[in-house]
C-alpha cells in the first residue's frame, strides 16, 4: 500500500509514543505532541487512608474491603485513555490511513478495548511486546511481517 500514512503507537504501562510513516521506504518519525508519560506515584500517595470496612451480608462480622485497582493499573488506564483521546481527536484521526499498535500485553489489551470503532477499523497490525525503549528501526522491524513501512 504505497503512499498510505501509518501511525504507530508504542506503549507500556508508564509511557507511550506515537510515530508516523508517510509510506513505503520513509521509515518512522516521532510525531510532535505524541509522547505521553504517567508520573510515578506510590501506593501510599493514592491510598493514604485505611481500606473501608463492610458488614457481612449476614451476621455481625465485619471485614476490610478490597481496593478496586492498584495505582499501577490506574496509571496505565489513564495513559491509554489519554493516548486514545489524542489519536481520536478529529484533527489527528484524519492524519493517517492505518494504525499499528506495539505495546506490552496488558497495555495492548487496554488499547484495543478503548479504541473507538472508526479507529479499530484502521488497525493494520499489532505486536504484543514492550518496545518503548527501542528505536524507530527496531519498531519497524518488529512490524515488518504485518506492515511495510
Amino acid at each position: 500500500m504505497k503512499g498510505a500514512k501509518t501511525w504507530v503507537v508504542v506503549a507500556d504501562a508508564r509511557r507511550a509514543r506515537v510515530y508516523a510513516s508517510d509510506g513505503v521506504g520513509h521509515g518512522l518519525r516521532e510525531i510532535p505532541g505524541g509522547s505521553f508519560e504517567v508520573p510515578k506515584s506510590s501506593g501510599h500517595d493514592v491510598y493514604a487512608d485505611r481500606s473501608g470496612r463492610a458488614f457481612d451480608s449476614h451476621g455481625v462480622g465485619r471485614h476490610a474491603m478490597e481496593r478496586p485497582t492498584s495505582p499501577e493499573d490506574q496509571g496505565r488506564l489513564q495513559l491509554v485513555r489519554d493516548v486514545v483521546a489524542w489519536i481520536a481527536a478529529p484533527k489527528n484521526a484524519r492524519s493517517f490511513d492505518r494504525l499499528a499498535l506495539v505495546a506490552a500485553p496488558r497495555t495492548l489489551g487496554d488499547l484495543r478495548e478503548n479504541l473507538p470503532n472508526n479507529l479499530r477499523d484502521k488497525v493494520a497490525g499489532e505486536v504484543s511486546k514492550d518496545l518503548t525503549k527501542a528505536g524507530p528501526e527496531q519498531i519497524a522491524e518488529a512490524l515488518g511481517g504485518q506492515i511495510v513501512l
